[in-house]
């Protein structure tokens, strides 16, 4: 995947890479709030602290790394080890995004999103994670296709 989102981001790369990640992210945040283990969760917990703490800070960087640290969490929590060689797609579809959504920071409503994934795996309820998921991946491939269809993301 690094060979096809170095450089500018592939917009429809990008937004084939969302489609996916709708179709297995909720699935795999099902399986944490089933699978997961305590230390899962903290890693799940740390790097949402770090994506709000990144917010705050208006660190673009600390913020995509946050952001990647979240899902390949939520991935080994799952206890899939397929899902967490997915990882391999993931990074490098986050970072890309990222890139071409440069503009459009993280606002709140990402934020609760992410944290109410969080709950729910937390609360053990796979239905409410795999819906929490749902949403957010759902509404991050609807601002690529916002971005792409209106051109209005960053070059670098």
């Amino acid at each position: 995947m690094n060979w096809r989102s170095s450089g500018s981001p592939d917009g429809r790369l990008v937004l084939e890479l969302d489609q996916v990640r709708v179709i297995i992210e909720p699935a795999a945040a099902a399986l944490a709030a089933t699978m997961r283990n305590d230390e899962q969760l903290e890693e799940i917990s740390k790097a949402l602290a770090q994506l709000v703490t990144s917010h705050r800070a208006d660190s673009r960087i600390d913020h995509v790394d946050a952001d990647v640290a979240f899902h390949l969490a939520v991935l080994a929590a799952s206890g899939n080890e397929l899902l967490t060689h997915f990882e391999v797609v993931l990074e490098p579809a986050i970072r890309a995004r990222h890139e071409l959504a440069l503009e459009h920071l993280t606002g709140h409503e990402y934020l609760d999103a992410h944290r109410g994934v969080y709950e729910a795996i937390a609360e053990g309820s796979a239905e409410s994670a795999r819906a929490q998921m749902t949403e957010l991946m759902t509404r991050s491939a609807q601002d690529i296709e916002e971005i792409l269809q209106t051109g209005s993301h960053a070059t670098t």
